[in-house]
C-alpha cells in the first residue's frame, strides 16, 4: 500500500499511536436493529472499532481509511479494510452493499455531492446510510 496523505500518514503513526476510538452504543443499536440484514461498508473506518463489533454479530463487511497506518492496525485485526481518497471515486462494484456507514467522517469530505453519489452508487437498491 502506497500513502495518498503523507502528511495525514505522519501524524496517524506518530500522534495516534495505541489510541482507540469511543464506540457509541447507540450508534452500535441502530446498526444491528435498524438497518438492513447484510452486507456494510464503512467509509472512514479509521482503525476498524465499528466493524470488529459487526463482525461479532455476524456482519460482513470492507472499510475504506485515509491512512496506510490505520489499514495495517485494521489488517492485523482481520478486517477487510484499503486505502482510498473518498473525495474520488471508490473501487466497489454498483449495487454491492446493503448498508453504508460514514461515523465522523462526511465533514472532512472536500465535495458531498460526489461523495454522496458515490455512496448512492454503491448501495444496493433499498440500501441504508447511517452518518
Amino acid at each position: 500500500m502506497k500513502p495518498i496523505f503523507p502528511k495525514l500518514e505522519k501524524y496517524y503513526s506518530e500522534k495516534w499511536k495505541n489510541k482507540k476510538r469511543d464506540v457509541s452504543i447507540a450508534l452500535v443499536n441502530i446498526m444491528l436493529y435498524k438497518m438492513n440484514k447484510g452486507s456494510f461498508i464503512d467509509l472512514g473506518c479509521g482503525f476498524g472499532s465499528y466493524m470488529s463489533i459487526l463482525r461479532e454479530f455476524g456482519r460482513k463487511g470492507k472499510g475504506f481509511v485515509a491512512t496506510v497506518y490505520e489499514a495495517k492496525a485494521c489488517k492485523a485485526k482481520g478486517l477487510d479494510v484499503d486505502v482510498a481518497d473518498l473525495n474520488k471515486k471508490i473501487n466497489v462494484s454498483d449495487g454491492s452493499f446493503d448498508n453504508a456507514i460514514c461515523i465522523d467522517v462526511i465533514e472532512h469530505i472536500k465535495n458531498n455531492k460526489v461523495f454522496m453519489g458515490e455512496v448512492y452508487r454503491i448501495l444496493k437498491k433499498g440500501g441504508k446510510l447511517l452518518i
